[in-house]
């Protein structure tokens, strides 16, 4: 995983690997970025684990993943038409990460800045940029309403005409449902497979 946030997406990753660490391995970078970085780290990683596997010095990544935020990045697309070239799952949220987290809580479905978004799930989580553990535990409790609301935003946005990843949107809940069942996805496999 290659996160764009040094503090919230680790952390809530990190929930999610410790709610799901019998049946999956997770590694977080320690390097962090715009999205065009992200995608290159992610992409020297993936081809790295590649040839170490075929060396016989380890495994190869089953998958590979850069978590965003649309903010005001300027090569936004470029970056997720390189990731999904060369293979790197993209989970990208509109207009940022605080987003998801309100979405575990109530429908969003008209647009909001990413302040406003901060706001209104402080009450619910505290400080996003913070997330302590029972935050994260909320956040995974909830986690199938949110994936539900993110899904039909995602809906909503295809029906009435707007542009993929429109503001709000969040692509989180396929990298957590990857998570939470590897072998159902066509990303890969678990551990021990």
């Amino acid at each position: 995983m290659f996160t764009e946030g040094r503090r919230t997406e680790p952390a809530y990753l990190l929930g999610w690997w410790r709610a799901l660490r019998h049946e999956l391995e997770l590694e977080i970078s320690s390097e962090h970025g715009t999205p065009a970085t992200l995608v290159r780290l992610a992409g020297d990683a993936a081809a790295r684990s590649e040839r170490e596997a075929r060396r016989g010095r380890g495994d190869r990544y089953d998958a590979v993943w850069c978590v965003f935020d649309v903010d005001e990045h300027p090569d936004l697309d470029q970056a997720v038409r390189y990731a999904l070239d060369l293979g790197i799952g993209v989970a990208l949220s509109n207009p940022c990460i605080e987003l998801w987290f309100l979405l575990h809580w109530r429908d969003q479905t008209a647009y909001i800045d990413r302040h406003s978004a901060q706001a209104a799930v402080a009450p619910m989580i505290g400080d996003a940029k913070a997330l302590d553990s029972s935050a994260v535990k909320d956040l995974i409790d909830r986690h199938d309403d949110a994936a539900e609301r993110a899904r039909r935003l995602e809906a909503r946005h295809r029906d009435n005409g707007s542009a993929p990843r429109s503001n709000p949107s969040s692509s989180l809940p396929t990298l957590i449902d990857l998570l939470r069942g590897p072998k159902a996805s066509p990303w890969g496999r678990t551990r021990g497979e």
